[in-house]
């Protein structure tokens, strides 16, 4: 992806994220960097992935504290597109939520030999604004399907990346999901 941008995600399951199922959510994404917020049972919740530095915070703005993950401990729910073995073939140009894409067959392996297969629609800035695939992996088959809405391409600020001031890093954790595991897969 080239560009940052802004947007609302509805249906939320992305290779590059913490895996949620149809929650709505607002997603930035710059570079290595992206962000997801979203509410569930009256609590807000932000997660942000940072690629470049193989680490994630989750954090709880009610108590105004966080959780800080690597990413080996996040395992099998954080795929990076650019660690992945991938072919495309262009299907053609298609519209999605009004935004102009060219459709693309997808095959992909992550390094842990988990294989992704179906399609995926790209904008001319390389967004992915919908997949549909099935990701096989060892013990498991599950279907991804994502879409972006109300697509926003423009600066996005760099603070949104970082946690924010004033949060207590919540101790004894470490690298270790604890109450994550329910949240992902």
């Amino acid at each position: 992806m080239k560009k940052g941008f802004g947007t609302v995600m509805l249906t939320v399951l992305f290779l590059t994220l913490i895996v949620f199922l149809n929650v709505p959510s607002r997603v930035y994404h710059s570079g290595a960097m992206e962000r997801m917020e979203q509410e569930m049972d009256g609590a807000t919740q932000a997660i942000i992935l940072r690629a470049d530095k193989k680490l994630a915070w989750v954090l709880m703005p009610q108590m105004r504290m966080y959780m800080e993950v690597g990413y080996d401990a996040l395992g099998a729910s954080v795929y990076d597109p650019n660690d992945m073995d991938y072919t495309l073939v262009d299907e053609g140009p298609d519209t999605v939520a009004g935004v102009k894409t060219e459709k693309y067959r997808m095959s992909a392996v992550g390094k842990d030999g988990k294989r992704f297969e179906g399609y995926l629609w790209l904008t001319l800035e390389d967004i992915m604004v919908r997949i549909e695939a099935v990701s096989k992996g060892k013990d498991r088959t599950e279907r991804v399907n994502m879409e972006l809405r109300n697509l926003r391409i423009g600066p996005v600020d760099r603070s949104l990346f970082e946690v924010p001031a004033g949060y207590t890093k919540m101790q004894g954790l470490g690298n270790d999901l604890g109450g994550l595991q329910g949240l992902g897969r």
